[in-house]
């Protein structure tokens, strides 16, 4: 059985967490042509590695076009089959990292 299907895309994704998983959705998606933001409400990303692998891992993809905000918080998320927005509080000198600011 053969049937078609439309491929769906979305302009841009928010990733909630900064664990491996995340990173690792994080990186292969904007391949796709779809904008990332990563949401880490701890002070950094990879908490359970050496803080050495997350700030590589952060510069790479500031340098890949990736936004990644640390210390944020996630207050509301609202939307449809459309559209969602999401709600965040990111406190300020965190060590967000995101295009233009890196």
């Amino acid at each position: 059985m053969v049937s078609d299907t439309k491929r769906i895309q979305a302009e841009s994704l928010i990733i909630l967490g900064g664990g491996y998983l995340a990173l690792e959705l994080g990186a292969d998606v904007p391949r796709f042509g779809t904008d990332i933001t990563i949401l880490e409400r701890g002070e950094r990303v990879l908490s359970a590695y050496e803080p050495e692998i997350a700030q590589s891992v952060m510069a790479v993809f500031r340098d890949e076009g990736i936004t990644l905000h640390t210390h944020a918080s996630v207050s509301r998320v609202q939307g449809d089959t459309k559209q969602v927005i999401v709600t965040t509080s990111i406190n300020a000198g965190s060590g967000s990292c995101g295009p233009p600011s890196c």
